[in-house]
């Protein structure tokens, strides 16, 4: 693999690793995602070891419910989007 193929995918998994810390950043701040009682660092540690051995990592049940609250929530057609 070429020197510039390399930097390329190193870069593409800072910018993996920056989005999901964003996301873990803004779940830690939700008011229902704390009550879950996810060790946030500790996620975020699993989230880095599997973007930097494989490129790429899955979203847990909590992750997934809460990025589909945000996209309807950000949607023009959530009526009570203005509530949130």
């Amino acid at each position: 693999m070429s020197n510039n193929a390399t930097s390329h995918l190193t870069h593409q998994r800072k910018q993996l690793i920056e989005d999901a810390n964003s996301l873990l950043r803004l779940m830690a701040s939700d008011v229902q995602c704390q009550k879950l009682g996810i060790d946030w660092s500790g996620r975020l540690s699993e989230i880095t070891t599997h973007i930097t051995e494989t490129g790429t990592y899955s979203h847990t049940a909590s992750e997934l419910e809460f990025g589909a609250r945000l996209a309807w929530r950000n949607s023009n057609r959530c009526i009570g989007r203005h509530m949130w």
